[in-house]
Order: C-alpha cells, then sequence, then structure tokens
C-alpha cells in the first residue's frame, strides 16, 4: 500500500536520537524488519515514526534525505513539531488506514490529504 518513495523521520524516545531515512516502499514490515531501524533501536528505546513526506521518484526523495541529513537535531525536531506536534507514532495511524483498505470502512474519515503526518 506504501509502495511510493518517502523520506521519514524516527524518533529514539528515551535518548532523543532522530534518524532520517528514504525508502521506496514504507510499509511496517519492510521499515521494522531494517538493519539500520534495528541498529538504531538498540540505543534504548521505543522508536517511533513521526514524520514521512512522499515524493514522485526515489531520486527525489534521496536528495531530501540528503539535505534533512545535513541539519542538526534542532531543525530535525521543527520539521517535525511542524506536522507532528504531539509526536504521534505514525505506525499506528499506518495500520488503521491499512485496516480501513482492508474492511472497506469508508466512514472512518481518512481523507487522504495529509502530506507530512501520513
Amino acid at each position: 500500500m506504501y509502495a511510493q518513495p518517502c523520506v521519514y523521520l524516527l524518533v529514539n524516545v528515551n535518548n532523543g536520537a532522530v534518524y532520517v531515512g528514504a525508502t521506496s516502499d514504507l510499509t511496517g514490515r519492510a521499515l521494522r524488519e531494517a538493519d539500520v531501524v534495528q541498529a538504531f533501536r538498540t540505543g534504548g528505546g521505543l522508536t517511533r515514526l513521526v514524520w514521512v513526506e512522499w515524493h514522485p521518484t526515489m531520486a527525489s526523495a534521496l536528495r531530501r534525505e540528503a539535505r534533512i541529513q545535513r541539519w542538526t537535531k534542532s531543525r530535525k525536531l521543527d520539521l517535525i513539531d511542524a506536522a507532528n506536534p504531539q509526536r504521534r507514532d505514525l505506525w499506528l495511524e499506518m495500520n488503521a488506514v491499512d485496516e480501513l483498505f482492508l474492511t472497506g470502512d469508508k466512514d472512518a474519515g481518512f481523507t487522504g490529504d495529509q502530506t507530512h503526518c501520513l
């Protein structure tokens, strides 16, 4: 369902680390099982997907990822806070969207117009 290039930010809630990544397939299984995410998680604490930005091509996603990686931690957190001030774990929302598509529930309120938070 999420086989579209994107840039994403993960936050480690224990030590405040911010991880920037890009992928062409943002599915829970694909991302959660990635070696880099596992390495990030070994630092301790829960990891949350807090920001996603969709791109038309993988090349544009990779350029954006490289740009964001050069930013300070403070600037990355400002980007997150602008789109997701409560720093909700977007995995939960993505799983809810998956359920909508699987069950065909069109009255659940998902509009599909979120750009940075889903």
